[in-house]
């Protein structure tokens, strides 16, 4: 039997679960279900119903119970088209009957979201007071709470046919963290699910497997982060980026749930380059495994100052842009002795410390020349392909130099003779540092079918155009 269930465990409360029917249908092979404790049953034109778990959640009243979501897709198992386009998939969405309590917090943490929406900055469209609605919905929240008549809808298997995301709710829930308000009304929504066939999201996963290094090496649960903060959400790659101190440094946090297997790396690999040239790299405090949240975190000491975009935009004295190509070539020779490639390094990830010296930030997409190896979460998503194999457009798909990138980089400083030094250094090192791994087959021909999806996003969003056409060139003009 085909059907679909979601990418996440829900902690609803268990007393919605009393409104509930349970399931009366025709039996449903257990080989077919997943193997969770409490499943919540969606079909099309039919009353949402507990297919299993009742005693669980009768045990758990005043409290919450996690939840899969269990659905009969409205999609033809191989109606491809329709389960991953969302122009199409939206013409067979339907919506369950049930309305659930979850907490705020847990929708964020769940990376639910796909953009940040807050009170001040909200989303746009068109001519429409957006700034307006947003007071109004927080003088709401203050007043009243939430109003459970407006649920926010999750629906399941939304991303690529495999994994829940936010459809509607994104203001609600940023509005709800920021006024204190955790209680919020929660509807599940579907369409269409990947066929078995092309995998199923992983749930219990083991530290060694998901990461890819032994359980041993990492610090488990949550670290302790003294007057943490979070200062930047990114649902793309990572979850949260946090500031505080750990252990009386102060440091920057990177938390996901998702990509964990490049948190691992970022930190080996910055082990190794903060011991080879510690001038330039910010140094590596620790590492963590949070087994119940399957998340992970890096934590970095913190560079204290701006980053050389900023410090361009002041102007960089003649001493200043000395010291910045001293840095650099520092950063260059390092990275040549430890067989290591940042590939994402521009302007925004050098940042200048207390100390005086510019820092490399950000090696979560770093690479041993040695042991190359993708994270396998980022190469499962075309939109990360894109980002990792087209980081260096010019180069071609699958081609990073990084002397190449510190050259560019070296061009903005005001050209004094050590800049022009550095610089004619780089330069003719920089052919034997070319590093090559070209996308096989079938990561090209995924890659081809994100371009597609590029052309009609052009058509659909024209505000986006020529940031979307400049994606669309490096994959169609720049081929492997």
């Amino acid at each position: 039997m085909h059907l679909g269930w979601s990418s996440c465990l829900y902690p609803l409360e268990a007393c919605d679960f009393a409104a509930v029917p349970d399931y009366d249908g025709a039996p449903i092979p257990a080989a077919d279900l997943p193997n969770d404790p409490v499943l919540l049953f969606l079909r099309k034109g039919r009353p949402d119903s507990l297919l299993r778990g009742r005693e669980i959640v009768a045990r758990a009243a005043g409290g919450t119970v996690d939840v899969r979501v269990v659905f009969v897709p409205s999609v033809a198992k191989w109606n491809l088209a329709a389960t991953l386009v969302r122009v199409f998939r939206n013409r067979y969405r339907y919506h369950g009957t049930g309305r659930y309590h979850i907490a705020a917090s847990a929708v964020r943490a769940l990376g639910l979201e796909r953009a940040i929406r807050t009170l001040e900055n909200p989303h746009l469209r068109g001519k429409e007071d957006r700034h307006a609605k947003m007071r109004k919905l927080e003088a709401s929240l203050r007043a009243r709470g939430y109003d459970d008549a407006k649920p926010i809808n999750v629906m399941l298997c939304r991303t690529g046919g495999k994994f829940d995301s936010l459809r509607q709710g994104h203001h609600r829930v940023s509005a709800c963290l920021a006024l204190g308000v955790e209680r919020m009304c929660v509807g599940f929504s579907a369409a269409g699910a990947l066929p078995a066939v092309f995998g199923r999201p992983e749930f219990a996963r083991d530290v060694s497997m998901l990461t890819g290094h032994a359980a041993d090496e990492w610090e488990t649960g949550e670290p302790e982060i003294e007057g943490a903060r979070v200062f930047l959400e990114n649902k793309y790659i990572n979850d949260t980026f946090l500031e505080g101190s750990f252990r009386g440094t102060p440091c920057i946090v990177k938390k996901t749930s998702k990509a964990v297997w490049s948190i691992g790396n970022e930190y080996r690999l910055a082990c190794r380059m903060y011991a080879a040239a510690p001038d330039v790299v910010p140094c590596p405090l620790g590492r963590y495994y949070d087994c119940a949240a399957h998340a992970a975190a890096v934590i970095m000491a913190k560079v204290t100052g701006p980053s050389l975009t900023e410090l361009l935009a002041r102007g960089v004295t003649d001493a200043q842009a000395d010291g910045f190509a001293a840095d650099i070539r520092a950063l260059a020779e390092a990275l040549k002795r430890e067989g290591i490639l940042h590939r994402d390094l521009f302007s925004d990830n050098l940042l200048l410390d207390s100390d005086g010296h510019l820092k490399a930030i950000d090696w979560q997409l770093a690479i041993d020349r040695a042991r190359y190896r993708e994270d396998p979460w980022v190469m499962r998503h075309w939109k990360f392909r894109y980002v990792v194999f087209g980081v260096n457009p010019e180069l071609g798909l699958g081609v990073w130099n990084d002397f190449h990138a510190l050259g560019k980089v070296l061009a903005l400083l005001p050209q004094t003779a050590a800049v022009k030094d550095v610089s004619a250094w780089l330069a003719a090192e920089a052919p034997q540092m070319t590093f090559a791994a070209p996308p096989d087959r079938l990561t090209r021909f995924k890659l081809r079918l994100y371009a597609v999806s590029l052309r009609v996003q052009m058509l659909l969003h024209p505000r986006k155009r020529a940031q979307l056409a400049r994606r669309w060139h490096t994959i169609m003009d720049h081929p492997a």
